[in-house]
């Protein structure tokens, strides 16, 4: 049987039954019912979710701890920041010369450097030194004296961080752990907006249901009324009025708990939507049936595909393995080559040692190796192994995700197909049980009936069409569900992304 008429949820319920198909007619559409508004603020499905991506807390939450995220890259790449030093101090010394007296000694110094480690692991420091010193009583001929020295340094690893692989990991996984926590707060804004998607739908519902049991208290005070006539005239028992007043009642209790279901609906969304005006909604959107593929395979690629836990967990995989990168390394002993060199600048003058240490006349130069290890190097060879494992654990944990997103899509198709084929079964139930009702008044009317067979039968076809209704906000809430299992959600609804937020 092909489905492709949409249903209006908020449903009128009328004792003037639709015409009837004759009993050799098996087909059978869905066919929209009629609706009236009972009021409140009118919302479309696409308004909700509007009004909570841009004001529900919790996804103004997420926005934020996403850009606190961010911020951890940044200050893992500070080992790469450029730093300044500077010094200036003066000294007086006072000493006992070896052959009597006293001697006094003043130094000054003023010296500045900036030091910068690069991406391939480099060093480099740049040292302009300034010295002046005087002595009293004199012992030497030129006082006071300034000396000036330029040195350029550079440290470049060859084993242990050889090109800088641990600096530059550590940054990676890093922006790994970031990746990982967007996609984590991705979901929890996805599973959000799939909240809002099916208390709306619940609102839909209640509003049917609501609507459903209007009707059934006017259609039984119409019947009290048509009782009390009958039984004035002798027609029928006073037994039957009792039943009519109590449906009346029960009606009334009914109606009386089906606006508390949408008040109590309206205040979810208020929340999610952080939207709290003193009304109720008014639900606009109606439901469709519409023609989505239930085949297995093709809904289990789309999950493969945009499943937030399977990626994360093969970010996982690959922070492994730079782990294991780095712990390789690790297990390496320390061997540094340095070099420096130095330009000197010696005179009475200050700006004559400026000079001389701008030129390459008397430059010192160094060049040498460093090397350190630890014997037993048990943290490196421990870490490694650890790294291996940790890489392997999640190979597996990736194989169980696959199989989780395979029973979760399963499940999801089945339940979608099952309330689609109940909406099916639930509208002929409902004709059915017009039929029924329609006979039985028939014989009301010449008295071979009792009130309490029509309230009865008129039970029947209200549960009937509460649940048509029902069917329809199920395979609705269905369809959100095998969404949220493919993590298209967000896809699909007019989400900014971080970047476009930021």
């Amino acid at each position: 049987m092909k489905i492709n008429k949409f249903f209006a949820f908020a449903i009128t319920i009328l004792m003037t039954l639709k015409p009837l198909p004759s009993c050799a007619d098996e087909t059978h559409e869905f066919t929209p019912h009629k609706s009236y508004s009972l009021g409140g603020y009118p919302l479309s499905l696409k308004e909700a979710i509007r009004l909570a991506l841009q004001n529900n807390f919790d996804i103004e939450m997420a926005k934020i701890t996403r850009k606190i995220n961010v911020y951890d890259i940044t200050a893992e790449e500070a080992i790469y920041d450029t730093t300044l030093t500077a010094e200036i101090n003066y000294e007086v010394d006072k000493a006992e010369a070896s052959t009597g007296g006293r001697q006094r000694q003043n130094a000054a110094n003023w010296d500045i450097g900036v030091e910068k480690k690069f991406s391939w692991g480099s060093l480099l420091s740049f040292d302009f030194l300034n010295n002046r010193t005087s002595t009293t009583p004199s012992t030497v001929a030129a006082t006071p004296a300034y000396s000036s020295d330029a040195s350029v340094s550079l440290t470049q690893p060859l084993l242990y961080n050889s090109l800088g692989i641990i600096d530059r990991s550590t940054v990676k996984l890093v922006k790994l752990d970031v990746s990982k926590l967007d996609l984590d707060l991705l979901d929890s804004i996805e599973a959000t907006i799939a909240d809002v998607q099916k208390t709306y739908w619940d609102l839909v519902y209640a509003q049917g249901n609501l609507e459903v049991k209007k009707e059934a208290l006017r259609i039984a005070k119409d019947f009290l009324t048509i009782t009390k006539k009958q039984c004035d005239d002798g027609a029928l028992e006073e037994t039957d009025l009792f039943a009519a007043q109590a449906n009346v009642g029960k009606r009334e209790n009914e109606l009386l708990e089906a606006h508390s279901d949408i008040s109590d609906i309206s205040d979810n969304l208020k929340l999610a939507m952080n939207f709290f005006a003193d009304v109720d909604f008014l639900p606009t959107d109606k439901s469709l049936l519409n023609s989505i593929s239930l085949e297995k395979n093709t809904n289990l690629l789309l999950a493969l595909e945009n499943r937030r836990d399977f990626k994360k967990e093969k970010l996982t995989i690959e922070s492994q393995d730079i782990t294991i990168a780095m712990k390789k390394n690790s297990r390496l002993p320390q061997l540094d080559v340095v070099g420096t060199f130095t330009a000197n600048g010696l005179a009475r003058e200050m700006l004559n040692a400026l000079g001389e240490s701008s030129g390459l006349d008397d430059p010192t130069y160094y060049v040498g190796l460093e090397f350190s290890v630890p014997f037993e190097n048990r943290k490196a060879r421990s870490e490694f192994k650890q790294a291996e494992l940790e890489k392997a654990k999640a190979i597996w944990n990736l194989k169980k995700i696959e199989k989780e997103i395979f029973i979760d899509i399963s499940k999801s198709l089945r339940a979608l197909n099952l309330h689609k084929q109940q909406a099916s079964h639930n509208e002929k139930i409902e004709t059915y049980q017009e039929k029924k009702l329609k006979g039985e008044e028939k014989k009301y009317g010449f008295g071979r009936s009792s009130s309490d067979v029509i309230i009865r039968y008129q039970d029947d076809v209200l549960n009937a069409r509460i649940a048509l209704i029902k069917s329809l906000a199920y395979y609705e809430k269905a369809l959100v569900d095998l969404k949220r299992n493919q993590n298209i959600i967000l896809n699909e609804v007019d989400w900014k992304t971080y970047e476009e937020i930021r």
